[in-house]
């Protein structure tokens, strides 16, 4: 009776959290089917997507004020009742002065334009909901955040223009830099929608703090159930080795190899006991990150039955 009784208490315990991250869940899907239909509406066919000329087809009803804001905020969007009209700040201090945007002023803009854009949102601050200031990318915990997080990402990097792309190679520094540079993003924001759309299996995972912040993989990698570890404290020797690095001031890339237990859920023993990982690093200061990208060699995933289907297929 006591056993039943505690994995009862367990059961209950983990079915808020299982309810949490399935509302999340839902609201992230959301937020990719809003982003992906504006980009199909607005006909975007090329890559970069400008989030300025997004928000002019809005003009009658939201305005653009941009500045040097200093630390105060990314972004913020308003509703001005008297007005009937949204004003969108954003911050443009990250700006080199050349004319253009930078990487991360672009997503603070379209993570204002997810505000804006996702209905639940819109009509929130419509109803006189309180604005709040936002913070880029990828930093806050808040669901309304994530989601116009992800909202961002999709817009920038919509899936009929990265597809193609990411999937002409494995997981990679140099794909995601690519990516990046493409789609005038960060590289952070790159790595998350790289992992998302790639067909190889993969992941990427960031390190702030000296801790895993998060860890991203590819489908393939949940497909042959290698799921993503826990956060929190750092597990691998190699990650370990690079954070002291990265503490030091490094700014080059390391390669180093490691074991794919140290970063996943492995049920299977055998698997779990014998399959590596190749660890590249990259420091991304500006967002005080070390992010990682795992690549895990494909042939150490089939099973002894997908090899004999191979043989017989020849």
């Amino acid at each position: 009776m006591m056993l039943t009784t505690a994995t009862a208490k367990a059961k209950m315990a983990r079915t808020p959290r299982n309810l949490e991250r399935a509302s999340l869940e839902h609201r992230l899907r959301i937020a990719r089917q809003d982003a992906e239909l504006l980009v199909k509406r607005l006909g975007i066919n090329r890559a970069p997507v400008d989030p300025v000329a997004i928000a002019a087809t809005e003009r009658q009803h939201l305005r653009l004020c941009s500045g040097d804001y200093g630390n105060t905020c990314d972004g913020k969007l308003e509703y001005h009742p008297s007005k009937r009209r949204f004003v969108c700040f954003y911050n443009t201090k990250y700006d080199r002065g050349d004319g253009e945007h930078a990487s991360r002023t672009r997503f603070s803009l379209a993570h204002e334009l997810g505000h804006y854009f996702i209905e639940d949102h819109h009509q929130y601050l419509r109803s006189g909901g309180r604005s709040h200031a936002s913070r880029s990318e990828f930093v806050a915990s808040a669901p309304m955040e994530q989601q116009a997080d992800c909202f961002a990402a999709h817009l920038l990097m919509p899936d009929s223009l990265v597809k193609p792309l990411v999937n002409q190679n494995g997981l990679s520094i140099e794909l995601i830099a690519e990516v990046a540079g493409t789609f005038k993003t960060s590289f952070i924001s790159a790595a998350l929608r790289t992992a998302e759309v790639s067909h190889f299996c993969g992941a990427v995972a960031a390190i702030r703090e000296g801790e895993i912040a998060w860890i991203r993989p590819s489908a393939p990698l949940i497909e042959r159930r290698v799921y993503p570890g826990e956060k929190g404290p750092i597990r691998s020797k190699s990650a370990e080795l690079a954070w002291g690095e990265y503490l030091g001031g490094a700014g080059k890339i390391t390669e180093r190899a490691g074991w794919a237990r140290d970063w996943f859920r492995i049920y299977d023993t055998d698997l779990a006991r014998r399959l590596p990982v190749t660890e590249s690093y990259l420091p991304v200061r500006v967002m005080d990150t070390l992010i990682a990208v795992l690549s895990i060699p494909e042939d150490e995933l089939c099973d002894d039955d997908e090899e004999v289907d191979e043989e017989d297929s020849r």
